[in-house]
């Protein structure tokens, strides 16, 4: 419960005084033991009760045996309200009701539309891991398939997809472009192949062969990218034009956009939907048509030959693949999709601006129309509401470390003059950040929300969640957490491990206030020795904050 509130009109302030103390010690104990055997008689197994707010009036009570009968008249108006009566079996309220009844189902619904917008979860929700958010993705992508494409579709798309491509598997991410692309996942798969094909051939004037296309295989930039666009644009013509666009820009700018098309056309056969996508997007690029001929004995130097049309790509159906897979080219372990620059550690996939630079920015008419449309349907989707939500933190500890991070910050380049130099450091210092609480080195996006508030990094943007840590950024890790337990004199001879598991890696709650943000963390026995820390932590507000953070400790 968020609240609770006890109003009580007496006959004069002496009576208020008087029953002050008494009404006090009845809400933490008899009343909180009435209100919990109703909430419990009124939950079936497997479900959730979600309440917004319900008022009972308790009418008028006698002075006389007050608490016994404030208990016991809130039981009953309260089994009113849920439907349970004292005997009777719960009843499904109606979508008006200030009470909802969610099923299983329904609550791995809401816990994964929350993540794939924010990148949090809400601290109502039990602790859920990385392997167990996979888990519940799966099992709707199996039992409940409608509804978590009509979820999908309601959710920022650039996040979504994002978060999608970065922080689930390699199959989760296939099977959802598949679901949103209206695409079959074998002909999805296929169409990867070509495109890792078609980026290999741009990078080797030879190639070896032999390896076929396999999403499972790994973490591939292409691949990830692949995915992303196709979750993000819901549509697959759309997402292979745009990739097409971009690959053709590149070329472009490299004064290589001639032999494009050829190169694509010695590796890809003329059915492919790939190739006659990017044959298309070069013939929108004004390149002479003559220098887009097919090496394969089509020519497409006579109007109507050999490319299509854009209504006619977009409108093409399952694309008739070759049979089998293709034969791939081996690229070099660092050849990548030229729209996925080389990943900092601790790339964040996000902001609108940054992607919006990626983009070529000679577009057609009906394509900038669709990013229009786009731009609105992200704009009026369901947004989280920071204002009425709790939100889990794992490393609440990491407040506890806030007068070292400024220098430890310098110490790894990453801040000069009290503001990091550049977006990318930003990024990385939150998961340094997390690194420094548990010793880790990848985590699930909702661990990190804390570092990003302390970090400056906007709380629900998306940001990579693994980091390849330098020998420098070890040593300076240890160096920062051996200082810390050098100067709390009460730790005495506690381990940075003993720090990690006792303090730093703590569990919490995160609220939005007007002006900055409130942590509250559970207080155990051992916090006593909280009292001996020679800095506080009540209120936390480094040079690259906004805003300051409040903690209950």
């Amino acid at each position: 419960m968020h609240r609770q509130s006890l109003e009580l009109a007496v006959g004069s302030e002496t009576q208020a005084r008087e029953i002050h103390a008494e009404l006090s010690e009845t809400f933490g104990g008899r009343l909180s033991s009435a209100l919990d055997e109703v909430f419990s008689a009124a939950c079936v197994e497997d479900e959730t009760l979600r309440i917004d707010r319900i008022d009972l009036n308790l009418g008028a009570l006698s002075r006389e045996h007050l608490p016994e009968l404030l208990a016991q008249r809130a039981r009953d108006r309260l089994a009113a309200i849920l439907g349970s009566g004292r005997e009777g079996e719960p009843q499904v309220s109606d979508d008006t009701s200030p009470v909802r009844r969610l099923g299983a189902r329904e609550v791995a619904l809401e816990r994964l539309a929350t993540f794939l917008a924010s990148g949090a979860l809400v601290a109502r929700d039990r602790r859920v891991t990385r392997e167990e958010l996979e888990a519940e993705f799966l099992r709707l992508l199996d039992e409940a398939p409608e509804a978590l494409a009509g979820l999908l579709r309601t959710l920022p798309p650039a996040a979504t997809a994002q978060r999608l491509a970065r922080q689930f598997s390699p199959s989760i991410a296939l099977r959802v472009a598949a679901l949103l692309g209206g695409v079959a996942i074998a002909d999805l798969e296929a169409l990867i192949g070509e495109w890792r094909v078609v980026l290999a051939v741009m990078r080797l004037p030879k190639y070896a062969t032999g390896r076929e296309a396999s999403v499972e295989a790994s973490r591939e930039p292409a691949v990830e990218r692949f995915l992303e666009v196709l979750v993000e644009l819901r549509d697959l013509s759309r997402a292979l034009r745009m990739l097409a666009d971009r690959l053709v820009a590149e070329r472009s700018a490299r004064a290589g956009a001639a032999t494009l098309v050829d190169d694509v056309a010695s590796v890809l056969p003329e059915t492919s939907r790939i190739r006659q996508t990017i044959e298309h997007a070069a013939r929108d690029r004004g390149f002479d048509r003559g220098s887009v001929a097919s090496s394969g004995g089509t020519t497409t130097t006579q109007a109507g030959d050999g490319v299509k049309s854009e209504s006619a790509v977009e409108s093409t159906g399952p694309t008739e693949l070759v049979a089998g897979r293709p034969v791939l080219p081996q690229p070099p372990e660092d050849s990548i999709a030229p729209d996925v620059l080389p990943a900092e550690p601790c790339e964040r996939a996000g902001r609108a601006v940054d992607r919006a630079e990626a983009r070529p920015r000679e577009f057609s008419g009906a394509q900038e129309r669709q990013r229009s449309l786009e731009r609105e349907r992200e704009a009026t989707a369901p947004r989280l509401s920071p204002a009425q939500e709790e939100f889990r933190v794992e490393k609440s500890g990491l407040v506890i470390l806030w007068p070292f991070l400024a220098g430890f910050f310098e110490a790894l380049g990453l801040v000069a003059d009290r503001r990091f130099m550049s977006d990318a450091a930003c990024r990385r210092a939150v998961l340094l950040s997390a690194h420094l609480c548990d010793g880790a080195d990848e985590w699930g996006e909702h661990e990190l929300l804390l570092g990003k508030i302390l970090c400056g990094h906007p709380p629900f943007d998306p940001i990579e969640t693994r980091i390849g840590l330098s020998n420098a950024e070890r040593g300076e890790s240890r160096a920062l957490l051996e200082s810390v337990i050098g100067h709390w004199a009460a730790l005495k001879s506690t381990s940075i491990d003993g720090l990690r598991g006792a303090f730093l890696h703590r569990e919490g709650t995160l609220t939005a206030q007007e002006q900055g943000w409130k942590l509250e963390v559970v207080r155990l026995g051992h916090d006593v020795l909280l009292d001996k820390l020679p800095w506080g932590f009540g209120l936390v507000l480094l040079p690259w904050m906004e805003q300051p953070l409040y903690v209950e400790w």
